[in-house]
């Protein structure tokens, strides 16, 4: 990548600025992170594709079986609407903490449905993400997340001093 945007650069006779980054979708590419991260100045993980990786189902699973693991509480919600704070969430804490060993200066971005919850929000607020990507139709609901959080942040470091 870096070789084709000199040699385009060259040509053109112009410096071509971009960043280089990676999706993270899979439980492998998070656990391995320290050989990704040295590479590349941000990383997106994707909370979608680590709750099908973690629980091993996909979205087309989920509407057959998810209702009869809630009917029968075998779990008490739908994993791809609510945050899996004690599966998917220690898989990103781990993956962010190896990325910023290797790479102190790497930018980390979450992307899924579950940007959208203001739960989850609290949770990426204190794994300190740098930015979140969304689909234009649910904007506003992440702009409110967001903002609950950060609120709620506020009020414990006050509360903390």
């Amino acid at each position: 990548i870096r070789d084709i945007a000199n040699n385009v650069g060259q040509k053109n006779r112009t410096n071509i600025s971009y960043d280089l980054g990676v999706m993270i979708d899979t439980s492998r590419a998070a656990i391995a992170i320290d050989e990704i991260s040295p590479l590349v100045q941000f990383i997106e993980l994707d909370t979608d594709r680590l709750t099908e990786s973690i629980w091993g189902y996909s979205r087309e699973d989920d509407r057959k079986h998810i209702p009869i693991y809630i009917a029968n509480k075998f779990i008490l919600g739908d994993p791809l609407v609510t945050f899996d704070d004690k599966g998917v969430g220690p898989l990103m804490e781990i993956c962010v903490d190896r990325a910023r060993q290797a790479n102190p200066n790497i930018q980390i971005g979450v992307s899924g449905k579950h940007v959208n919850d203001v739960n989850t929000m609290d949770f990426f607020h204190r794994l300190g993400v740098n930015y979140f990507s969304v689909d234009v139709s649910h904007l506003l609901e992440a702009k409110l997340a967001l903002a609950q959080a950060s609120i709620t942040a506020s009020k414990s470091i006050e509360t903390a001093n």
